[in-house]
């Protein structure tokens, strides 16, 4: 994976003002798509494209909060390095996203029981993640009080 440095210096992420509603509005999304990804596990294409994006939008919250604008999906997922996630982590959920596109795209199929072990790995990120962003949330609220 990448540095995200290198996501900034080909500006496929911009540095912005803290933007603390956007991120609040992506957390309501990404909690309402993980809510339809888990109803919908029977239809494993749109589950496993849910369940990414949920991900996904957890991780464009935490930019948002932070200050950056990401145009990049690549760029949203490497800036975990920054809060320490593991390059396994990090890797596997950049394959999920290579996974992703090339259903969306390219038409392959996703192997269902490969479809649901990934979805399970992404509902565990997420709970990660969205502790995370709340966290930052927090305490952007409280320094916004002072």
């Amino acid at each position: 994976m990448l540095a995200f440095s290198y996501f900034l210096g080909k500006k496929k992420v911009l540095r912005r003002k803290k933007d603390i509603p956007l991120a609040k509005s992506l957390i309501e999304d990404a909690n309402a798509r993980i809510v339809f990804a888990k109803k919908s596990k029977e239809d494993t294409k749109y589950a496993f494209e849910a369940s990414y994006e949920s991900v996904r939008e957890l991780m464009d919250a935490i930019l948002a909060v932070v200050g950056y604008k990401s145009y990049s999906h690549e760029a949203s997922i490497a800036y975990l390095q920054e809060y320490d996630f593991s390059q396994p982590v990090i890797s596997h959920i950049d394959n999920i996203r290579k996974k992703r596109n090339n259903s969306k795209y390219y038409g392959k199929t996703i192997d269902k029981a490969e479809a649901e072990s990934d979805m399970f790995f992404l509902e565990s990120q997420f709970d990660i993640l969205l502790v995370l962003v709340s966290g930052l949330i927090e305490t952007e609220d409280k320094r916004h009080k002072l």
